[in-house]
């Protein structure tokens, strides 16, 4: 369900509606959990477990060495999440969808745990959708804990201004990645492919190329944050 696609708009609006509905801060934030990995078990339902167990791990190490600063315990995790990443690229096909944004998010909580630079969040529920929170779940950007952890504390007011922002960000992420990005691609692609290509096409085409990843992840990061501030 990519963030093009014409089903995760209908999924988007499905999951705002539920968030504008319901009361409590504590039901919208499990409403956004269970969206967040139904939205990831569309990929591979697979994958749902191998994120709950980053979760589950790394939530255990961010506490305990919160609790005493204990070196050898967040070098074990960071080891642990470096190599479980890297046996992820080596062995599973397909890669697992996100898995290189919420495994340096799960590292991120880790050593900023350590550092004090986080307070305890409101148990592993906050932790768990920290994590899973879909607009960035499967390309970004990161988020650090300090920022987005104290942003689930309250339920945000919805207003128009926020509306505005919002749908601007995603109108202009939309523009980067269909009117840019993936026009630049069929212009490129061609001049790659051709093994005969002058030097001045394979220059253009290089610079092409440069602008159309920069717009590719810049329009999907305009798209997540459009889509993030949507749910404040």
């Amino acid at each position: 369900m990519s963030f093009d696609a014409f089903p995760f708009w209908v999924f988007l609006l499905a999951v705002w509606s539920g968030c504008l509905l319901v009361r409590h801060n504590a039901a919208r934030k499990f409403l956004l959990i269970a969206a967040s990995y139904f939205l990831y078990a569309t990929f591979r339902p697979a994958n749902v477990f191998l994120l709950l167990a980053v979760t589950a791990g790394s939530y255990a190490i961010g506490l305990a060495v919160q609790k005493g600063r204990r070196p050898a315990l967040l070098g074990a995790g960071v080891c642990a999440a470096v190599g479980g990443l890297a046996a992820a690229k080596q062995w599973l096909t397909p890669l697992p969808v996100g898995i290189s944004f919420y495994m340096l998010q799960a590292i991120a909580w880790m050593v900023d745990s350590y550092r004090g630079n986080v307070a305890a969040p409101g148990g592993l529920f906050d932790y768990t959708l920290y994590l899973s929170f879909f607009p960035k779940l499967t390309a970004g950007p990161i988020a650090r804990a300090e920022d987005f952890l104290p942003q689930l504390a309250r339920r945000p007011p919805v207003d128009s201004a926020a509306l505005w922002e919002a749908l601007t960000r995603i109108v202009f992420g939309l523009f980067k990645k269909l009117a840019i990005a993936d026009n630049l691609g069929v212009v490129v692609d061609p001049v790659f492919a051709d093994l005969h290509a002058s030097p001045s096409r394979i220059l253009l085409a290089t610079y092409g190329f440069a602008v159309q990843i920069y717009c590719d992840f810049s329009g999907y990061s305009d798209i997540a944050l459009g889509a993030a501030r949507l749910f404040g």
